[in-house]
């Protein structure tokens, strides 16, 4: 048994590390400037969103005291550093134990979101004004991300 859990904790320590490689950081991102591929994330059906969305309303789930609450999604070099121009901020400040910051994103280049699909729509639909954000783990999308690392990001994203 003992074996067993320190192979399990061996492989999420290379997920973590090997994750951690590619991701610039996490930042507030319009909702507007997140998308997904067609084919991407199948939304879950009706009554999951309806559930999401009377869980988000009722119990107050903050889109970023919890992690696995976070959106991820692809970015490339050019188009951070045009944001972070943008929005007068530094790659440093993606990494900040603080509140993470807004980042501004062309709308007309949208970011393609990896999982989060669910929770998106319920903001769409919940959100408004100058909240209509959500916390986004900012990956570089030059680098493939391992099938794991995927499959790692939908088993810890699955509830909420």
């Amino acid at each position: 048994m003992e074996d067993q859990q320190g192979k399990a904790t061996a492989y999420d320590e290379r997920i973590y590390r090997e994750r951690k490689d590619k991701e610039y950081g996490t930042a507030r991102i319009s909702l507007r400037c997140l998308q997904f591929q067609p084919d991407d994330s199948p939304a879950r059906d009706v009554k999951e969103v309806k559930k999401l969305k009377r869980v988000i309303k009722t119990e107050d789930v903050y889109r970023l005291a919890d992690n696995e609450r976070h959106v991820v999604a692809k970015i490339s070099r050019s188009q951070l550093e045009q944001a972070l121009r943008d929005s007068g901020i530094s790659l440093q400040d993606l990494n900040s134990k603080g509140l993470p910051p807004k980042l501004i994103i062309d709308p007309s280049r949208p970011l393609r979101c990896l999982d989060g699909k669910s929770r998106l729509q319920v903001g769409e639909e919940i959100l408004s004004g100058g909240e209509d954000w959500w916390a986004v783990d900012l990956l570089d999308d030059s680098k493939e991300p391992a099938p794991q690392n995927q499959l790692q990001a939908q088993i810890g994203r699955a509830h909420v």
